[in-house]
């Protein structure tokens, strides 16, 4: 059985009569701290002290197979049991009544039929997932969160990119106790009219130090710091430079410069639908989608340069991309099959490939971002270097991708590669996502840099 490390202990001792006497708390941890042996733990607390017997895990699918196995590797009072795909399956599994911990895709969340069952403590795990108030997943988690006694929240991206983001997950803590019921009720207290036409609620910041001060008493937040000296890794950030061939660079050029425009004095990016901006994070990955969906072909530097790594490398190499259209000419020019983890690989082969890449049976692993960022432990027994192929403009994505190898069991420093084309978008997100500014500051400095006549004008 598992034994606490020093900094889980702290976060039980902390955790677990604030939760007895709030009736909530929330675990903000950096990914690889180990949040879900302390959730266990504390559901094995909670059964025994205060008689929960039924509880409800809402997380990522490909998270709650981990559930699975660190319930018995950590000795949990109470078996995990992951509920059916079906209303009716999972109506007779539940009609049960069995003690136990249920876990739920946080996609079925917002089905009725579990407000039929009682529960006695609800676990939001990924809880950065409920930030927007009127999505169908929050709607249904607040529902069966105001008929549950106890709340745990696990998040390993604890920094919003906006306070205002607390409000809903706080509301799954203490039912609006402490922001308010209602979303007006908050925005009247902590925000103001501005934007466009002040038809936009923004964040008031003169308010943050009370709002902070609300907060502390219901979350724990933990960073790599809390590691003691000898588990600490140093991580390395490379920026290789990856030059588009002249006529690409003269084409992109001439899409982003309608990006740019600038009124009333105000400098401003502006977007035709997203797909101008889409359009130029995908001429700097290789191709692109045109208006039928069909691939465009334009260049393979960037993936000549991954293929290069992969072969200077003396370990496997975990690379992480942002369009089907790359893997696809990641195969082709690789001329073998790689093995790739997306939204449509299934737990069970998303675990056979992790098990097969801590082995070293495949020398490159591609995850698609957005699949790979969550949910996925185990790769850092595999690798210690990851290859960003086109990034993700999503700072919580970023995060969370990095530390699929810089977490507890890594043994090596970890080397992060970023495939940049100068010139292009490429450093302003990553710049964007490092400082966490606003993508308008991130954007704007950019044109600022390559298009001053445009200013000037």
């Amino acid at each position: 059985m598992k034994q606490f490390r020093s900094h889980q202990r702290d976060a039980f001792d902390y955790l677990f009569p604030n939760l007895r006497q709030l009736g909530g708390q929330g675990y903000l941890a950096a990914p690889g701290l180990g949040k879900t042996g302390v959730a266990l733990r504390l559901v094995s607390a909670m059964a025994c002290i205060e008689g929960v017997r039924r509880v409800l895990v809402v997380s990522p699918e490909k998270v709650l197979r981990h559930w699975q196995r660190e319930a018995t590797e950590w000795g949990c009072a109470l078996p995990v049991e992951l509920l059916k795909s079906t209303p009716a399956a999972r109506n007779r599994q539940l009609a049960e009544n069995r003690a136990g911990i249920y876990g739920l895709s946080l996609d079925s969340v917002h089905r009725t039929e579990l407000l039929d069952h009682d529960w006695d403590m609800f676990v939001v795990d990924e809880s950065s997932k409920y930030k927007n108030w009127t999505a169908r997943r929050t709607k249904g988690a607040r529902r069966i969160a105001a008929k549950t006694p106890y709340a745990l929240l696990l998040t390993g991206s604890p920094a919003p990119n906006c306070p205002s983001e607390f409000f809903a997950q706080q509301f799954l803590l203490d039912k609006g106790r402490t922001l308010g019921a209602t979303v007006g009720a908050f925005r009247d207290r902590f925000m103001r009219r501005g934007g466009f036409e002040n038809r936009e609620w923004l964040f008031n910041y003169e308010s943050l130090p009370h709002l902070n001060q609300l907060l502390s008493p219901w979350y724990l937040r933990q960073d790599k710091s809390v590691l003691p000296p000898e588990d600490g890794r140093n991580v390395h950030y490379i920026e290789l430079e990856v030059e588009l061939p002249p006529s690409i660079k003269k084409y992109y050029r001439e899409i982003e410069k309608d990006l740019f425009t600038e009124f009333q004095g105000q400098h401003h990016y502006v977007f035709s639908g997203s797909q101008k901006y889409n359009r130029c994070r995908q001429i700097t990955s290789g191709r692109f989608y045109d208006e039928n969906r069909c691939v465009v072909e334009l260049h393979d530097q960037k993936i000549k340069r991954l293929l290069d790594l992969v072969e200077e490398s003396p370990e496997p190499v975990l690379c992480a991309y942002q369009y089907s259209h790359e893997i696809e000419a990641i195969r082709r020019i690789a001329r073998r099959k790689v093995p790739t983890i997306d939204g449509q690989t299934s737990a069970e082969e998303t675990q056979r490939l992790i098990d097969e890449f801590q082995l070293g049976v495949h020398p490159l692993l591609c995850g698609q971002a957005d699949a790979l960022s969550h949910g996925t432990d185990g790769l850092q027994h595999g690798s210690s270097m990851l290859v960003w192929l086109t990034l993700t403009d999503t700072p919580d994505t970023h995060d969370q991708m990095n530390c699929r190898l810089d977490r507890t069991g890594q043994t090596k420093p970890v080397t992060i590669f970023y495939l940049m084309a100068p010139g292009t978008l490429d450093r302003p997100i990553l710049r964007k996502l490092q400082r966490k500014a606003t993508e308008q500051e991130a954007m704007i400095d950019h044109f600022k840099a390559n298009y001053p006549h445009s200013l000037a004008s």
